[in-house]
């Protein structure tokens, strides 16, 4: 689907989406970003999926990420949702099968193609079917009022941008919590909840002890009540994106295994 040209200009190049190409039309693996993220996030798990099982990688950017605040905040789970479904459509267009791997949100994504569409296996990093997110709960009832709260952790997000790019992003994107799209994550969290018995994809979870977004029983509780085989692996040292945190090269080392099997 092409974006108009206004959008396009407006996408940071950080986070527009990555396309590698491996050497094979067999397979290919869909990698999907979490909430306020872009696909810069996820550069390092996808170029390391290439090179080592000569794979087509495909990483999109989700309706309303990775340009501005004004944009995200007239996008919600449906947008979201379409992202991923058009995406994955494309890859099986021309690939006979699909591997969906997704961080946090994209985890969330992540079981919903898997309840709807055929995939070979699945990936789910820091799955957000919870949150430590202490406005979740109410984000249902804020949304009334269109509320945004400045975060605590902005000044934090805001030091380490190391780039021009990466701080307009931190900016529109991490300064606030937006109580709309917040209550449109919880909508998804529930909806994905209910269907997660139905799904038997072979699964590779992947959580941390140290995550401070989405608690362990997240992952936990996907592993238990997946109806495919499924298998928990639980870091001890990464934050949430852990697939780009201390422990990713051991990430990567695990999706890569679980994927050749």
């Amino acid at each position: 689907m092409k974006l108009p040209l206004k959008e396009i200009e407006e996408v940071k190049s950080i986070a527009r989406p990555r396309y590698y190409n491996g050497s094979t039309k067999k397979r290919a693996i869909l990698i999907l970003h979490g909430f306020t993220g872009h696909p810069g996030d996820m550069d390092y798990l996808g170029n390391q999926l290439n090179e080592n099982l000569d794979i087509t990688v495909s990483i999109p950017r989700l309706s309303g990420h990775g340009t501005n605040a004004t944009d995200f905040r007239s996008t919600g789970a449906i947008d979201w949702m379409r992202s991923a479904i058009d995406s994955y459509l494309d890859l099986k267009a021309n690939f006979d099968k699909i591997i969906v791997a997704g961080l946090s949100m994209g985890g969330l994504l992540s079981l919903q193609l898997a309840g709807g569409f055929p995939l070979e296996k699945m990936i789910l990093i820091a799955p957000a079917l919870y949150s430590s997110d202490r406005l979740l709960p109410i984000a249902h009832f804020l949304k009334l009022f269109n509320i945004k709260m400045k975060q605590n952790s902005y000044e934090n997000s805001l030091k380490n941008s190391e780039t021009e790019e990466e701080r307009l992003i931190t900016e529109d994107y991490y300064k606030y919590h937006y109580s709309k799209q917040i209550s449109e994550l919880h909508k998804l969290m529930l909806s994905t909840r209910k269907i997660i018995p139905d799904i038997k994809t072979p699964s590779l979870i992947i959580a941390s002890l140290e995550d401070k977004v989405v608690p362990l029983k997240a992952a936990e509780e996907i592993s238990n009540r997946l109806s495919g085989p499924s298998t928990l692996e639980i870091f001890k040292d990464s934050p949430h994106v852990i697939n780009d945190g201390p422990e990713r090269e051991l990430c990567a080392e695990k999706i890569i295994e679980f994927i050749r099997k």
